[in-house]
């Protein structure tokens, strides 16, 4: 058969015959010529006339050619890009016109039924139900998206909290004064009023007197071995030796000393 004819063919086949679920192969995958010989191949099987005992025998009547016929002519049409791009294009077209046809009779249908109902006086109360089931779920609607809208503000001010809590908290960490542990350890100092710290106490005085007075009686007394030392050195009296020199050391102490005492 020439490319014309089976291109005809596939037109004429579009009209009422799906030769895609003749032979039990997808669209998609019949683009590729080999799964549509492997389909043709699994749907002819029941149809072959060895199969049936040929063309002479009695299983192989009219309808089974006729089928054998038409799945050859599938074979040829779908193995084919461009017939099988003209048996796409009009069965295409063919299909969008049904649907097109099948809305109108809807159409069509519900103005009969219309206007049945509407002679039968049931019109009005069939449309005021059908009114009143939208009402309903409108309503039914709107409640649900009403939780739904309090529920999300409800998280979004749970989230809101919680994260001013933990900025709050982070904040007081960042203020909190660091004290080293020698600082937590050491007492603070007691104090007994500003009038204690401002006056000395009286009895410091009397400590730096009596101090004075003893330090010059050991020197006295140093002075004295020294001299009776030297006496029986030499075998002599003992003579009233001069004072011995103070040290630079007893000289700062008895200074401070004096400092203290005319200050106070």
């Amino acid at each position: 058969m020439d490319k014309s004819e089976l291109l005809s063919l596939a037109r004429e086949y579009a009209k009422n015959e799906d030769l895609f679920d003749l032979l039990g192969i997808d669209a998609l995958k019949a683009e590729d010529p080999a799964e549509v010989r492997r389909a043709w191949r699994k749907a002819s099987l029941k149809y072959h006339p060895d199969k049936v005992g040929g063309p002479s025998g009695d299983g192989f009547n009219d309808a089974m050619k006729a089928k054998w016929e038409l799945l050859e002519r599938a074979r040829e049409i779908l193995s084919d890009p461009a017939t099988r791009e003209a048996y796409n294009s009009a069965r295409s077209a063919i299909l969008v016109r049904q649907q097109q046809r099948a809305a109108m009779d809807a159409k069509k249908r519900a103005m009969v039924e219309e206007l049945e109902a509407r002679e039968n006086g049931t019109f009005v109360g069939a449309k005021r139900k059908r009114e009143d089931d939208g009402r309903v779920a409108e309503t039914e609607e709107e409640k649900r998206t009403a939780m739904e809208r309090g529920r999300k503000r409800r998280e979004e001010r749970q989230r809101q909290l919680r994260e001013a809590e933990e900025r709050e908290r982070l904040r007081d960490i960042d203020n909190a004064p660091i004290i080293p542990e020698q600082q937590k350890q050491k007492k603070a100092p007691t104090t007994t009023g500003s009038a204690a710290q401002s006056q000395p106490d009286q009895s410091q005085g009397d400590d730096s007197d009596d101090r004075i007075a003893d330090l010059e009686r050991r020197l006295e007394e140093v002075r004295r071995k020294k001299a009776a030392k030297k006496a029986r050195k030499d075998n002599k009296e003992p003579e009233a030796a001069p004072a011995p020199k103070r040290s630079a050391k007893m000289d700062a102490l008895l200074a401070r000393l004096q400092t203290g005492k005319q200050g106070e």
